[in-house]
């Protein structure tokens, strides 16, 4: 809600230096009790003398005719001049937040119907109205959607984001959310095998029978790190030329980063409008773009890094200094899961031929043994060519890991065909 505080700061301003007045029409009723009574309501003399006077009914210069403009505005999405009924002109700029709405009215504007819908009788107060010409309205146009494109609308629905902690992943931000699930997607290639297979094959071998392994290959994306930083960054713009004398607001907009995997780096842009009033007396603004290089602490740059980074921006602070260098400095903080790519091989396929079971005589024998390092009861079965299930009932009571020491009793055959 900064920026809409802020965004209503600048309107005042400009109501001051233009005498045009910019009231709201809302769809969001949280945003109302942030506007004062002048952008909530039509004061002007002469609308407030049409209203009074009851030929307000006769025209329909009424909220019904407010809310038509109001739709209308949601559905060109652009700025567009409108006619009211009383003869005033107003240029209507539409405000879309997600899913709130809202219009800006902006008025009067000179026009040849002005002030007739209405009658003589309110030709005086009409003319009295001040009024910026037609011809200015484009200007306007093109200054106010550079204001309210600045302010960030999309932000004012919801709380700013912030940082969390690396675990907490039901608070995570949802692009973060969505790579995880990506990262746990690409690893869940399940094996491939019928419902007796499963019972015959442990990590795709058999002691039993003959089995037919087959492999397969996919580029995974490898978790290498999460980040979590903060800054300040700092810049100077030189307006010496513009010719400033009040300095209104600075509005400012980061654009989403890209990674420069070969740098480690993240390259952001930062847009700022600064609006102000120059030496004769108009009200400017001059639109910027600067751009913002973060370094990725403790990242090592590396052509397959891949990283969808969440960019989180603080109101920005300015100064003026009496030579027209514009001094600014942001806040940030940045989060994101850093990936690298990887081609890994897994096993897609076992096939059991029950049909082929391995030959084995029917004398058996007891080997003494002493497992390796690290070797499990199923690698011994496996070297011994026999079942994990023999050695288990010769060795009763036998846990996992192996102890190093442990004698084991593992049943073998005679020979094998």
């Amino acid at each position: 809600m900064n920026q809409l505080r802020q965004l209503i700061r600048v309107l005042d301003a400009l109501r001051e230096v233009t005498g045009l007045y910019f009231v709201w029409k809302c769809s969001e009723r949280s945003w109302l009790p942030l506007l004062p009574e002048h952008q909530r309501y039509h004061f002007c003399a002469y609308c407030r003398a049409v209203k009074e006077s009851g030929a307000a009914a006769l025209l329909g210069c009424n909220r019904h005719h407010a809310g038509a403009a109001f739709h209308l505005a949601l559905e060109k999405r652009k700025p567009f001049p409108l006619l009211c009924p009383a003869g005033v002109l107003e240029l209507v700029v539409p405000v879309v937040a997600g899913t709130c709405r809202a219009a800006i009215f902006v008025g009067p504007f000179l026009s040849p119907e002005g002030g007739r819908g209405a009658g003589r009788a309110f030709a005086a107060l009409y003319g009295a109205l001040p009024k910026q010409p037609a011809s200015a309205m484009p200007q306007f146009e093109t200054l106010l959607t550079a204001l309210v494109e600045s302010a960030e609308p999309e932000s004012w629905e919801r709380k700013q984001l912030s940082l969390l902690p690396t675990l907490e992943f039901e608070r995570m931000d949802p692009r973060v959310c969505a790579a995880v699930r990506r990262l746990h997607r690409d690893f869940r290639r399940p094996l491939a095998l019928e419902p007796l297979c499963r019972e015959l094959v442990e990590d795709g071998y058999s002691t039993r029978y003959e089995t037919h392994l087959t492999t397969a290959s996919a580029s995974v994306r490898q978790l290498v790190c999460s980040i979590h930083q903060t800054g300040t960054f700092r810049h100077t713009l030189s307006l010496q030329d513009a010719g400033i004398t009040k300095l209104h607001c600075v509005l400012a907009r980061t654009e989403p980063g890209a990674l420069l995997a070969e740098e480690a780096t993240v390259q952001a842009a930062l847009s700022l409008c600064v609006v102000f009033t120059d030496e004769s007396g108009v009200c400017r603004s001059v639109l910027s773009e600067v751009p913002m290089t973060l370094p990725l602490e403790g990242v090592e740059p590396n052509p397959s890094l891949q990283l969808e980074p969440v960019l989180v921006t603080r109101p920005i602070s300015y100064h003026l200094s009496g030579e027209g260098q514009l001094e600014l400095s942001l806040d940030w903080e940045l989060q994101g899961l850093v990936f690298c790519s990887k081609t890994v091989t897994y096993l897609s396929v076992a096939q059991v031929d029950t049909d082929c079971p391995i030959s084995q005589p029917e004398d058996l024998a007891l080997k003494l043994l002493f497992p390796k390092a690290g070797e499990s009861l199923w690698d011994i079965a496996k070297r011994c060519h026999t079942t994990l299930e023999g050695i288990r009932q010769a060795n009763e009571g036998i846990t996992e890991p192996l102890e190093p020491g442990t004698m084991l009793m593992v049943p073998i055959r005679s020979g094998r065909e």
